[in-house]
């Protein structure tokens, strides 16, 4: 017996239409700005290009 039934197959979240960016984060002083710096070298020594550059967009070179 064939228990092979063909289902339509729907998502539970809707796709956007356009691409949201983040908005950037300020740097409020010298030490945040020398902390974003530090952590952002240190990801580009194993994450690539694409992800380092999301992530500052996102904020987290500021917040980690």
């Amino acid at each position: 017996m064939d228990t092979y039934t063909p289902a339509l197959q729907r998502g539970f979240f809707a796709r956007p239409t356009e691409r949201r960016r983040a908005p950037a984060t300020k740097l409020n002083s010298d030490t945040d700005s020398a902390r974003s710096a530090s952590n952002v070298r240190e990801w580009r020594n194993y994450l690539p290009e694409e992800c380092v550059t999301t992530m500052i967009q996102m904020g987290w070179d500021v917040s980690t």
